[in-house]
């Protein structure tokens, strides 16, 4: 079967589309990546704030007290 031009451009355009597809679910996924990263850095962050914020109350009296009471709460 010989082919025309006119099948030519719709293979080429049909390609086309597969790639723009497959280039659009690839930048979606890179961006939920993204996404991902950055919110276990925030948590990461957020945990790192809160210990140090205990580690220096505790190391005070009045510190110390707070955080007893603080357990406390939690328990």
């Amino acid at each position: 079967m010989k082919t025309t031009p006119a099948m030519h451009r719709d293979i080429d355009a049909a390609h086309k589309r597969a790639m723009d597809i497959k280039h659009e679910r690839y930048h979606a996924k890179l961006d939920q990546d993204l996404a991902f990263f950055r919110a276990k850095l925030l948590t990461l962050s957020l945990l790192t704030a809160i210990a140090t914020l205990v580690w220096s109350l505790a190391s005070t009296e009045n510190g110390n007290q707070v955080c007893q009471l603080m357990s406390q709460l939690f328990k």
